[in-house]
C-alpha cells in the first residue's frame, strides 16, 4: 500500500528534540561531517526586502574544490565575497564551513518549496 503524500511527511520535532539538538550544535559543527550539496553550484536566495526589484540577493557558490564562496548583489551596496576553504584544505573555520554547507541546502529546500525565481535558475 502506497502511503500518501501528507503521511511520507516528516512529524515535526518536538519542543525536548529541538533542545537538545541546541545544546549539541557546537558539537555538531565541530564535526567533520558531510551535508550533501553539489560541487560547482550556486544557490541563491532573494532577500525578502527587495522593493519588488528583484534584487537582492545572497549566493553560496560550492567550488570544485570544495571551497564556499558568499557573494551578494549590488542592490545595497557593493558587492561582498567572501571564501571558506574546507579544512581538509587548509581551511581555518570548519564550523563556519559546516554551517555554510547547512546554509546551502537551506536555500536548496527553500527554493524548492517556495520558488523566489520566475527565469533565472535558483540553483545553477
Amino acid at each position: 500500500m502506497a502511503k500518501s503524500e501528507q503521511e511520507k511527511k516528516r512529524r515535526p520535532l518536538t519542543e525536548e528534540q529541538l533542545d537538545r539538538i541546541a545544546e549539541r550544535l557546537p558539537e555538531i559543527l565541530g564535526h567533520s561531517m558531510f551535508v550533501e550539496v553539489e560541487s560547482g553550484k550556486q544557490y541563491r536566495r532573494r532577500h525578502d526586502d527587495d522593493d519588488g526589484s528583484g534584487q537582492g540577493e545572497l549566493v553560496l557558490i560550492i567550488g570544485p574544490d570544495g571551497d564556499v564562496w558568499i557573494t551578494t548583489d549590488q542592490h545595497q551596496g557593493p558587492t561582498m565575497r567572501f571564501r571558506i576553504a574546507p579544512p581538509i584544505g587548509g581551511g581555518q573555520s570548519k564550523r563556519t564551513y559546516n554551517a555554510l554547507r547547512i546554509l546551502a541546502l537551506a536555500i536548496k529546500l527553500d527554493n524548492e518549496e517556495r520558488r523566489q525565481y520566475q527565469s533565472t535558475p535558483a540553483v545553477t
